[in-house]
């Protein structure tokens, strides 16, 4: 099925796979924003500013990313979002501790 939402682009092949991304980055954000402000509770509002401060300006490097490279096809979205998708992947790999990331305790 992704296959076929890659290769024939319609309003629905665009639309369900960002309503996805949508629900699951409503679910998971304020989970992050409270993880993110959890070991600066002094300095929760300059935290939080900069965490927004962040989400912007990714938001505006990827959205003009995708408007220099957008043509007949939304595909230059769907590579923008899995590129920026994997780097925050790849980022949580590395700031989490060993042990979050299932190596064994001992």
């Amino acid at each position: 099925m992704g296959l076929w939402l890659l290769l024939a682009p319609s309003p629905l092949g665009v639309m369900l796979p960002m309503w996805l991304c949508g629900a699951a980055a409503g679910l998971l954000m304020p989970n992050a924003t409270g993880l993110a402000l959890a070991p600066y509770p002094k300095i929760a509002g300059a935290a939080a500013s900069l965490l927004g401060f962040s989400q912007m300006g990714i938001a505006a490097v990827a959205g003009t990313l995708v408007g220099h490279l957008l043509g007949e096809t939304p595909l230059p979205m769907a590579a923008v979002i899995a590129i920026v998708m994997a780097i925050s992947w790849w980022s949580t790999q590395q700031a989490a501790p060993a042990n979050c990331r299932g190596a064994p305790t001992s």
